[in-house]
């Protein structure tokens, strides 16, 4: 990066480093710039960049789907409407506020579509069965 500020690749590279050695907020950090970096040059996957900015936030606090991560969903929604992660953390979101029957209700609805092996239908059936347990108490 001293040689190339603007390197989206290397401020991915470090962002997945600071991923799996648990610094959540660098990872944030350098995801913000790498998709500050995709936004300005127009590169096609923005919408993927700013998904993995906005779970990235959602790791650095602690799994709560906060403000800025709402936000960063919400302008992926405005990418592409239909992106199923970003609407299964917009629901989470809901069953975080204290409405798990109204994050069940966005679920279902996200699961009926896509393909029935999408790779994130296993986790929005996970947080289905939490707020369940959830409603149940």
């Amino acid at each position: 990066l001293e040689q190339n500020p603007e390197d989206i690749g290397a401020h991915l590279s470090l962002a997945e480093i600071n991923r799996r050695i648990g610094r959540y907020e660098e990872e944030v950090r350098f995801m913000t710039r790498a998709v500050a970096l995709a936004a300005e040059t127009g590169d096609p996957l923005l919408r993927h960049y700013a998904v993995a900015l906005g779970q990235a936030q959602v790791r650095a606090a602690e799994g709560r789907v906060e403000a800025d991560a709402l936000e960063t969903f919400a302008f992926v929604r405005g990418l592409y409407p239909e992106d199923p992660v970003s609407r299964h953390f917009e629901a989470l979101a809901v069953a975080q506020g204290g409405d798990p029957a109204g994050a069940l209700a966005l679920w279902r609805e996200l699961l009926s579509e896509g393909p029935s092996r999408a790779y994130w239908k296993d986790m929005v059936r996970k947080e289905m069965s939490a707020a369940r347990r959830q409603m149940q108490k």
